[in-house]
């Protein structure tokens, strides 16, 4: 069970990174009027993807 969990703790980790911090970088309107389409939009993305799915598939595999 040591490695499910630690998954599931990466998970954790990488949605308050990804959909949190870098979410919150990329969301309010200065960011969105000086920063759009930059590099910001998809660490974003590949952040909370990778959070959501990849650790999560991990853990339950």
């Amino acid at each position: 069970m040591r490695w499910p969990l630690q998954f599931f703790v990466a998970c954790a980790f990488w949605n308050m990174l990804g959909a949190g911090v870098f979410g919150f970088l990329i969301n309010p309107p200065i960011a969105l009027f000086y920063i759009q389409g930059l590099n910001t939009t998809p660490l974003h993305a590949h952040a909370a993807l990778f959070g959501v799915y990849g650790f999560l598939a991990l853990g339950f595999g």
